[in-house]
């Protein structure tokens, strides 16, 4: 027992001493702020792509979803900000690549939202039905039976509309699947804060010092992430270490879907710059939203609408369609 606490007491102290060097760098060692980018497997395409902020000393998690088809003038491919990624680690090509092409998107969002990030964390769906896996599953309620294809043994598993215990690739599955939604990809991202939501809950109440341990070595690897060793430790131990459930707030970056043409063209999600700056506002060490206009699209009205329209307070654009009707 003395050993287990003495060991105890050496870890809290390495933590402790390892946040104050990221004070003396001008950062606030109970507040990490990072990228969170989840690719698929086809093309690489960052689909989710999310800000997260974790202030230990309120106990608070704030996120901010940047949904998969937003204008961004990148220069690239459409111009849509899950083409980033690709592109830059295509232009890499060398050993490294991936850990080139996310600090590459990590700084690129970072001037663009204003917000100052401290790293990346990068995953792939794999790492997703693991981290379910290591807290003994998700509780989810599902509004409707929901089919899906096991992807190792090929079979249709049915979950049944209620509340269910989600195992990872059930939770991959159904993170994944958007057919049947009215609004696409953007209910989907409904479903993704639903589920951050009771992910968080499971972690906290059935994580164990054996659980946490292997979450932390299975996103060890530098490709995964670049955020030191000694800042995840103690973001882990103050997290785990903590009862009840964590402030959580979850937002989708303020904007609305548009056609490029109107009724035609491609979809974008056009970002409203005024309710962007309200959100990003939330996060510590915040300055301007897009001083580059790199959200903003002069020759496309539909998208340049959205973005230069004043915003409600709950940061969605207001637009002329929306005024009350006399």
């Amino acid at each position: 027992m003395k050993k287990k606490c003495a060991l105890l007491l050496l870890l809290t102290v390495f933590v402790c001493t390892c946040g104050c060097g990221a004070a003396a760098r001008g950062r606030r060692p109970d507040v990490l702020t990072c990228l969170i980018a989840g690719h698929d497997t086809a093309a690489a395409n960052t689909d989710v792509l999310a800000i997260a902020a974790y202030d230990l000393a309120a106990d608070a998690v704030t996120v901010l979803q940047i949904p998969r088809d937003t204008y961004f003038r990148s220069g690239f491919h459409q111009n849509k900000i899950n083409q980033i990624y690709p592109a830059l680690y295509e232009a890499e090509q060398q050993p490294g690549a991936r850990q080139a092409a996310m600090h590459r998107l990590t700084e690129t969002v970072s001037q663009a939202m204003g917000v100052r990030l401290d790293g990346y964390i990068s995953v792939t769906y794999e790492d997703v039905a693991e981290a379910v896996d290591v807290v003994g599953g998700v509780e989810m309620e599902l509004p409707a039976d929901f089919t899906f294809t096991h992807p190792v043994t090929g079979g249709q598993v049915t979950l049944q509309a209620g509340t269910r215990k989600l195992d990872g690739i059930s939770s991959v599955a159904y993170l994944r699947h958007r057919a049947g939604y009215a609004n696409g990809d953007l209910d989907r991202l409904e479903v993704h804060k639903r589920f951050l939501a009771a992910y968080f809950r499971a972690a906290r109440t059935a994580m164990s010092p054996g659980r946490a341990v292997t979450l932390i070595r299975r996103f060890s690897d530098s490709p995964v992430t670049d955020l030191p060793l000694s800042r995840r430790l103690r973001v882990c131990w103050h997290y785990f270490t903590h009862t009840g459930t964590p402030r959580l707030s979850i937002m989708t970056l303020s904007g609305r879907a548009v056609r490029e043409k109107g009724d035609a063209g491609l979809w974008y999600y056009a970002a409203c710059r005024a309710g962007a700056q309200a959100q990003t506002a939330l996060f510590p060490r915040c300055g301007d939203f897009d001083p580059q206009y790199l959200f903003r699209n002069a020759e496309c009205p539909f998208i340049r609408k959205v973005y230069d329209a004043p915003a409600a307070e709950d940061g969605a654009p207001l637009l002329p369609e929306d005024a009350p009707k006399p």
